[in-house]
Protein backbone atom coordinates (compact mmCIF):
# COMPACT_ATOMS: atom_id res chain seq x y z
CA UNK A 1 0.00 0.00 0.00
CA UNK A 2 0.73 3.05 0.10
CA UNK A 3 2.04 5.17 2.75
CA UNK A 4 0.70 8.71 4.03
CA UNK A 5 3.62 11.13 4.92
CA UNK A 6 3.40 13.13 8.21
CA UNK A 7 2.39 16.41 8.52
CA UNK A 8 5.73 17.82 9.79
CA UNK A 9 3.67 21.17 11.24
CA UNK A 10 3.35 20.95 15.24
CA UNK A 11 -0.78 20.32 15.67
CA UNK A 12 -2.00 23.34 17.48
CA UNK A 13 -5.33 23.53 18.77
CA UNK A 14 -6.66 26.18 16.11
CA UNK A 15 -10.23 26.13 17.69
CA UNK A 16 -8.77 27.49 21.40
CA UNK A 17 -6.77 30.28 19.69
CA UNK A 18 -9.30 31.38 16.97
CA UNK A 19 -12.63 30.91 19.03
CA UNK A 20 -12.38 33.58 21.55
CA UNK A 21 -10.78 36.00 19.56
CA UNK A 22 -13.61 35.82 17.06
CA UNK A 23 -16.35 35.62 19.00
CA UNK A 24 -15.06 38.96 20.74
CA UNK A 25 -15.36 40.58 17.48
CA UNK A 26 -18.47 39.05 16.77
CA UNK A 27 -19.95 40.50 19.84
CA UNK A 28 -18.59 43.55 18.92
CA UNK A 29 -20.78 43.67 15.88
CA UNK A 30 -23.90 42.30 16.97
CA UNK A 31 -23.77 44.77 19.65
CA UNK A 32 -23.11 47.94 17.69
CA UNK A 33 -25.63 46.53 14.92
CA UNK A 34 -28.01 45.61 17.58
CA UNK A 35 -27.82 49.06 19.43
CA UNK A 36 -27.98 51.01 15.64
CA UNK A 37 -31.10 48.86 14.49
CA UNK A 38 -32.67 49.64 18.37
CA UNK A 39 -32.13 53.21 17.75
CA UNK A 40 -35.07 53.37 15.04
CA UNK A 41 -37.60 51.05 16.93
CA UNK A 42 -36.88 53.11 20.02
CA UNK A 43 -37.45 56.58 18.06
CA UNK A 44 -40.51 55.06 16.11
CA UNK A 45 -42.88 55.23 19.06
CA UNK A 46 -41.07 58.52 20.18
CA UNK A 47 -41.34 60.52 16.87
CA UNK A 48 -44.18 61.78 14.63
CA UNK A 49 -44.40 60.12 11.09
CA UNK A 50 -42.61 62.54 9.22
CA UNK A 51 -39.86 62.76 11.46
CA UNK A 52 -39.23 59.43 11.62
CA UNK A 53 -39.63 58.95 7.68
CA UNK A 54 -36.77 61.47 7.94
CA UNK A 55 -34.64 59.59 10.14
CA UNK A 56 -34.61 56.55 8.64
CA UNK A 57 -34.47 57.72 4.94
CA UNK A 58 -31.12 59.92 5.77
CA UNK A 59 -29.82 56.44 8.04
CA UNK A 60 -30.83 54.29 5.33
CA UNK A 61 -28.18 56.41 2.75
CA UNK A 62 -25.83 57.19 5.22
CA UNK A 63 -25.56 52.95 5.72
CA UNK A 64 -25.38 52.88 1.61
CA UNK A 65 -22.61 55.50 1.73
CA UNK A 66 -20.84 53.81 4.54
CA UNK A 67 -20.99 50.61 2.84
CA UNK A 68 -19.38 51.71 -0.61
CA UNK A 69 -16.65 53.83 1.21
CA UNK A 70 -15.43 50.70 3.40
CA UNK A 71 -13.97 49.25 0.20
CA UNK A 72 -10.97 51.42 -0.45
CA UNK A 73 -9.72 50.36 2.93
CA UNK A 74 -11.24 46.90 3.59
CA UNK A 75 -9.81 46.07 0.29
CA UNK A 76 -5.94 46.28 1.65
CA UNK A 77 -6.43 44.43 5.02
CA UNK A 78 -4.68 41.63 3.98
CA UNK A 79 -1.49 43.63 2.53
CA UNK A 80 -1.99 45.51 5.47
CA UNK A 81 -1.53 42.16 7.41
CA UNK A 82 1.63 41.40 5.62
CA UNK A 83 3.32 44.85 6.13
CA UNK A 84 2.47 44.60 9.64
CA UNK A 85 5.03 41.62 9.68
CA UNK A 86 7.36 43.31 7.03
CA UNK A 87 7.37 46.87 7.13
CA UNK A 88 5.52 48.89 9.83
CA UNK A 89 6.55 52.19 8.00
CA UNK A 90 4.80 51.13 4.87
CA UNK A 91 2.09 49.54 6.99
CA UNK A 92 1.43 53.21 8.23
CA UNK A 93 1.55 55.40 4.59
CA UNK A 94 -0.55 52.75 2.96
CA UNK A 95 -3.10 52.58 5.53
CA UNK A 96 -3.46 55.86 5.80
CA UNK A 97 -3.65 56.46 2.41
CA UNK A 98 -6.18 53.72 2.57
CA UNK A 99 -8.24 55.52 5.18
CA UNK A 100 -8.20 59.10 3.40
CA UNK A 101 -9.58 56.92 0.47
CA UNK A 102 -12.05 55.85 1.92
CA UNK A 103 -13.25 59.03 4.46
CA UNK A 104 -13.16 60.71 1.11
CA UNK A 105 -15.73 58.11 -0.44
CA UNK A 106 -17.63 58.78 1.87
CA UNK A 107 -17.56 62.48 2.59
CA UNK A 108 -17.79 62.42 -1.41
CA UNK A 109 -21.71 60.49 -0.75
CA UNK A 110 -22.28 62.39 1.61
CA UNK A 111 -21.34 65.93 -0.36
CA UNK A 112 -23.42 64.39 -3.73
CA UNK A 113 -26.55 64.17 -0.84
CA UNK A 114 -26.69 67.44 0.31
CA UNK A 115 -26.49 69.30 -3.46
CA UNK A 116 -29.39 66.82 -4.47
CA UNK A 117 -31.22 66.33 -1.83
CA UNK A 118 -34.20 68.35 -3.08
CA UNK A 119 -34.21 66.48 -5.95
CA UNK A 120 -34.06 63.03 -3.84
CA UNK A 121 -36.86 64.19 -1.73
CA UNK A 122 -39.12 64.84 -5.16
CA UNK A 123 -38.53 61.91 -6.61
CA UNK A 124 -39.15 59.93 -3.15
CA UNK A 125 -42.23 61.62 -2.39
CA UNK A 126 -43.13 64.78 0.10
CA UNK A 127 -43.12 62.42 3.32
CA UNK A 128 -39.40 64.13 3.08
CA UNK A 129 -40.22 67.73 2.66
CA UNK A 130 -38.62 69.27 5.77
CA UNK A 131 -35.17 67.11 6.06
CA UNK A 132 -34.37 68.67 9.20
CA UNK A 133 -30.51 69.79 8.73
CA UNK A 134 -29.34 69.56 11.94
CA UNK A 135 -30.12 65.99 12.11
CA UNK A 136 -28.48 65.25 9.13
CA UNK A 137 -25.44 66.74 10.29
CA UNK A 138 -25.22 65.07 13.20
CA UNK A 139 -25.36 61.63 11.48
CA UNK A 140 -23.48 62.65 9.41
CA UNK A 141 -20.96 63.10 12.06
CA UNK A 142 -21.39 60.01 13.74
CA UNK A 143 -21.30 57.96 10.87
CA UNK A 144 -18.04 59.76 9.58
CA UNK A 145 -16.29 59.03 13.06
CA UNK A 146 -17.94 55.62 13.06
CA UNK A 147 -16.17 54.82 9.74
CA UNK A 148 -13.00 56.64 11.40
CA UNK A 149 -13.36 54.28 14.84
CA UNK A 150 -13.67 51.33 12.96
CA UNK A 151 -10.64 51.42 10.41
CA UNK A 152 -7.89 52.63 13.59
CA UNK A 153 -9.80 49.52 15.55
CA UNK A 154 -9.19 46.98 12.06
CA UNK A 155 -5.93 48.27 12.26
CA UNK A 156 -5.43 47.97 15.87
CA UNK A 157 -6.64 44.21 15.15
CA UNK A 158 -3.79 43.52 13.26
CA UNK A 159 -1.77 43.13 16.93
CA UNK A 160 -3.56 40.53 17.96
CA UNK A 161 -4.42 42.49 20.57
CA UNK A 162 -8.05 42.33 20.06
CA UNK A 163 -10.30 44.23 22.78
CA UNK A 164 -12.82 44.69 19.65
CA UNK A 165 -16.11 44.00 21.79
CA UNK A 166 -15.23 46.47 24.18
CA UNK A 167 -13.94 48.85 22.23
CA UNK A 168 -16.95 48.55 19.59
CA UNK A 169 -19.66 48.63 22.30
CA UNK A 170 -18.88 51.99 24.07
CA UNK A 171 -17.43 54.03 21.23
CA UNK A 172 -20.98 53.29 19.41
CA UNK A 173 -23.16 53.72 22.34
CA UNK A 174 -21.15 57.00 22.84
CA UNK A 175 -22.01 58.09 19.01
CA UNK A 176 -25.18 57.19 18.87
CA UNK A 177 -26.87 58.57 22.35
CA UNK A 178 -25.21 62.16 21.82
Amino acid sequence: GVQQEQDPTPKIDIWKKVMPLSLKGGLGNLISVGFYQSVGFIFAGSLPAGQLVQYLFVTRFLEQTKDLSMAPFYAKIPRFGTLFVRDREQLIRESGQAMQRSLGVFALGIAAFAVFDYAFIDWMGKELADLNPRLWLLLFGAFFAERFGSMLVQMYNLTNQVRYHTINLGVTTLILMI
